[in-house]
């Protein structure tokens, strides 16, 4: 089991259209990610409630939105981390 929280950089990336990103979790959790594009505009906003310890995956399909540099944070619990991933079309 994980000692403490970590996010791994997404896969690929960069990415078209889906990537995939993951993260592990120490202790049970609620999970939310959010994607801001570099106007701050938020893109994505994806729960995952109650997730067990271990490792975990989320996938985005970003069809939808135009090439460019996103910025993702994922939090679980009180802890957040943020990194930049880039959409290529």
């Amino acid at each position: 089991m994980p000692d403490r929280f970590t996010v791994s950089p997404n896969y690929p990336n960069p990415f078209n259209p889906v990537t995939t990103f993951s993260y592990e979790l120490p202790n049970r959790s609620d999970v939310n990610l959010k994607i801001y594009d570099l106007s701050g505009r938020l893109v994505a906003d994806i729960s995952k409630p109650e997730q067990s310890p271990g490792g975990h995956t989320i996938r985005w399909d970003a069809s939808g939105h135009p090439s460019g540099v996103y910025v993702y944070q994922i939090r679980a619990g009180s802890e957040s981390i943020r990194i930049k991933c880039v959409l290529l079309k």
